[in-house]
């Protein structure tokens, strides 16, 4: 009687050897997995890390704002550049056209020297210190 189950191989060689380069190629793929996910983790940890940074730097650039003395002496200045900034809206010929945004130059603001500004600042300086 003979044994249902036993199947004979007439060439086993090349058949380990396919079972062999199979395997081999799956633990390739699963190393350069892993060397993705070590990738991505550094990633995340650089990106939390330049987080953290401007949240920091956020933080000490509104308490500068805060400590300056001078800062309510340029207010007119910044509204005009604001105004330059946004630029005139524009339509032409058809009313049915997406409007045109044209933008200015913006210009430097005028740095004043004259001697109010000048005593306003240093008593500003003076006053803070």
């Amino acid at each position: 009687m003979t044994d249902p189950f036993f199947v004979r191989i007439d060439d086993v060689n090349s058949i380990k050897i396919s079972v062999l380069e199979s395997s081999k190629i799956i633990l390739m793929n699963l190393q350069i997995e892993q060397k993705i996910e070590r990738i991505r983790e550094r990633k995340l940890n650089k990106i939390n890390e330049l987080k953290t940074q401007i949240r920091e730097l956020t933080f000490l650039a509104t308490k500068l704002e805060e400590l300056l003395p001078y800062k309510d002496l340029f207010k007119n200045e910044v509204a005009q550049i604001k105004k330059q900034v946004k630029g005139k809206v524009e339509t032409k010929g058809k009313t049915n056209k997406k409007p045109v945004v044209v933008q200015k130059e913006i210009a430097k603001p005028k740095i004043v020297t004259d001697s109010k500004n000048i005593d306003k600042i240093s008593q500003a300086l003076n006053n803070h210190l």
